[in-house]
């Protein structure tokens, strides 16, 4: 026994443990403990917060090898390292035998390294002091980086050949969220895709559904999650979104999954809007009105979507009539006529049976432009007994005003052709007219200019041009070609 040393009673407890330590045993193999028994001190202040890692560490300077596991070996490392465990001290210590394993056992494995980091999170502090957790993030990046659909379950994989991956992998979005934010970082940081690190964040978010800390985690995944549309997908943005209005996250969050969403809008069923519901839908349709830079197609689409959804959702008049704006707005950069607002109108009216006449009309003021409706959807609206009788009076009224313009029109092309016409045959009168005068004309000068060449023993006759073989003898010249009668 070494001199000093208080007697064997002399103990300093430690809490969560079931007994206190033995200093005099700990300190054969704790530099630590044995200084503080030389000096009479009995401070252990500071000490990794884990009593199942010193109980280790105890059983092990009574003679015990170590049981270490993926779960503990953070912790037991940090206390080894706290009580100065070290070969210095001791052959064969405690810091030496965690490390080896925590290299060897560890780091070359994702679900051993995923429980290391999950059991440890209590003691990462600690254990950054050995770069321990720092090892295993940038194991874990590695691992991500070679095969992303270790970050996605099996049903959010994309389909493709999964036999070299390990069907009982662990799921990273099990990590408490501190350290899932370190994971997240570390392998986006990495390189791994980001459509994978975005469905890893969501499915997180989703499986923390804790009311008390939902809000946290949400705003921590909104703040992660990428910008780029390749790495979005519609339908967990929703859910999302439908979590995050039930947590009452900050309007900063809200509209940052909402602008998210609006992204990739053109995605989205009418089912999933419906499924999300509420405001969620409103905000990330006008989202994307505000985005712009979609063409036809996908205006389409998304008009497509939220028609179904008016006719399906469970709406107020207001909001129903707001979605309905943005929907009549949609139809038309999409190059479409108004029906699809006709239809989303007539279901709304068809589910909500208990409205009355003044709603109704309240409804089609505010969400219907009847100007914009197919002569199909007038017709169809005429007839229709949900219709506000305004409503029906009105699309009369432009049926029978585009009646009275098709006829108007119709009188108006008649007279501009009766004027063509008209003008045509002016035109041609002149033409004969001025030929035959041309023709006349030509035929004096002719005459004339025979004469002169008679007098002066010029003059060709017929007989010449049929030793020239000219197969048509009716064309003659006088200075130019003509056609005339021969019998002239």
């Amino acid at each position: 026994m070494l001199p000093g040393y208080p007697p064997p009673q002399f103990q300093i407890p430690i809490q969560g443990l079931s007994y206190p330590l033995d200093m005099r045993r700990m300190a054969n193999k704790s530099a630590k403990i044995a200084r503080m028994l030389t000096n009479g001190e009995h401070d252990l202040s500071g000490a990794p917060p884990s009593s199942s890692a010193f109980e280790l560490a105890a059983k092990f300077c009574y003679g015990f090898p170590p049981d270490l596991s993926p779960e503990n070996v953070l912790a037991v490392a940090s206390v080894a390292f706290f009580l100065e465990m070290t070969e210095r001290h001791s052959p064969s210590n405690l810091l030496r035998i965690s490390l080896a394993y925590f290299k060897s056992s560890v780091l070359p494995h994702w679900n051993e390294t995923l429980r290391c980091l999950r059991g440890g999170a209590a003691v990462l502090r600690h254990a950054a002091a050995l770069n321990l957790p720092a090892a295993c993030l940038h194991s874990l990046s590695i691992h991500a980086v070679a095969d992303p659909r270790l970050l996605t379950t099996p049903l959010e994989s994309d389909g493709q050949d999964r036999r070299h991956v390990d069907w009982l992998a662990d799921d990273p979005a099990d990590l408490p969220l501190d350290v899932f934010l370190l994971f997240i970082s570390a392998v986006a940081g990495g390189g791994a895709p980001p459509l994978s690190v975005s469905r890893c964040l969501l499915r997180h978010a989703r499986k923390n559904s804790n009311p008390s800390a939902q809000r946290l985690v949400i705003e921590a995944v909104e703040e992660l999650l990428p910008e780029d549309p390749a790495a979005l997908e519609i339908e967990p943005l929703l859910s999302l979104l439908g979590a995050a209005v039930a947590a009452h996250v900050s309007e900063r969050c809200r509209r940052g999954i909402e602008r998210r969403a609006g992204l990739v809008l053109g995605g989205a069923t009418s089912e999933a809007l419906i499924r999300a519901g509420g405001d969620s839908v409103e905000g990330v349709v006008g989202q994307f009105c505000l985005r712009g830079g979609w063409g036809l197609a996908e205006a389409g689409r998304v008009a497509g979507a939220v028609e179904g959804y008016l006719g399906g959702a469970e709406l107020g008049k207001e909001e129903f009539a707001r979605m309905g704006r943005m929907l009549g707005w949609l139809l038309d950069k999409a190059g479409k006529s108004g029906d699809g607002v006709y239809r989303a109108v007539d279901s709304y009216f068809a589910l909500h049976g208990e409205l009355t006449e003044k709603e109704r009309e309240e409804v089609c003021r505010a969400a219907l432009d009847c100007r914009r409706l197919s002569a199909a959807a007038r017709e169809h609206a005429a007839r229709n007994e949900r219709m506000p009788l305004r409503v029906v009076a009105r699309v009369l009224y432009l049926g029978q005003l585009q009646i009275r313009n098709a006829i108007a029109g119709a009188s108006m092309i008649e007279q501009e052709e009766e004027e063509e016409g008209e003008e045509e045959e002016e035109e041609e009168e002149g033409e004969r007219g001025g030929g035959k005068k041309f023709e006349e004309e030509e035929e004096e000068k002719g005459k004339r200019e025979g004469g002169e060449r008679r007098k002066k023993g010029l003059g060709l006759g017929l007989g010449f041009w049929r030793k020239l073989r000219c197969k048509d003898v009716g064309f003659v010249c006088s200075g130019s070609l003509r056609r005339v009668n021969p019998g002239e």
